[in-house]
Parts: structure tokens; C-alpha cells; sequence
């Protein structure tokens, strides 16, 4: 028999991803439209996602974080990117009910 698989790296990278899939499906049923996934991304957004009225640059998370974590990391982003005032920095967190829970800093 073959050689039992490991729940490493490769099970956090594809709950990762299927997470960032289902918002950007999300997304785009508000009519937004959406950049390419940006596979393994280690830069600070994981999606662009832009409307008419609006611009959302998106960093997800699929693990662990907390209400008050998202905020600080929003606060940190907005700062750090230099944004204009039309795009919004967005922190996307996983509740414990496997929801979404956004958090963002509207200027």
C-alpha cells in the first residue's frame, strides 16, 4: 500500500483556497467584478474586486483570527498600501459558523 498522506501545508493551501473561491463567487454575485486569483499570493491582497461605485482590495483568511485581529490587520493594510480614498481595504475572516465576517476601513 501507498504511503499515508500527510495534513500539512497542502490541506491548509486548498481550505485556503476553496475559501477565497467561494467569496470571490460571493462577490461577483453583487455584481462586482473580480481580479484572478493570485495563487499562492504572498503579497497583501489575495482579490481586487471593483464595481462602479466601489473598490475593494481583499486579504482573506481562512484560519484562525479574530474579530478584533481583522481590525488591526485592516487598520495596518489601509496604511501600509496607500490606497486612494475610492478603494477600500477589506479584512475577510471565517467565523466559527463558517461564514464570512468583513471587516473594512471606509474613508
Amino acid at each position: 500500500m501507498g504511503r499515508p498522506r500527510k495534513k500539512g501545508k497542502h490541506s491548509s493551501v486548498r481550505i485556503g483556497a476553496q475559501y477565497e473561491l467561494a467569496y470571490r463567487d460571493w462577490l461577483e454575485q453583487l455584481g462586482m467584478h473580480v481580479s484572478a486569483r493570485q495563487a499562492g499570493s504572498k503579497g497583501m491582497f489575495d482579490l481586487i474586486a471593483w464595481s462602479a461605485e466601489e473598490c475593494r482590495h481583499v486579504q482573506l483568511k481562512a484560519g484562525r483570527l479574530s474579530c478584533d485581529g481583522a481590525n488591526k490587520l485592516v487598520q495596518r493594510l489601509r496604511a501600509e498600501a496607500g490606497l486612494p480614498s475610492s478603494c477600500h481595504a477589506v479584512v475577510v475572516h471565517r467565523t466559527r459558523w463558517r461564514s464570512f465576517c468583513a471587516h473594512q476601513v471606509i474613508f
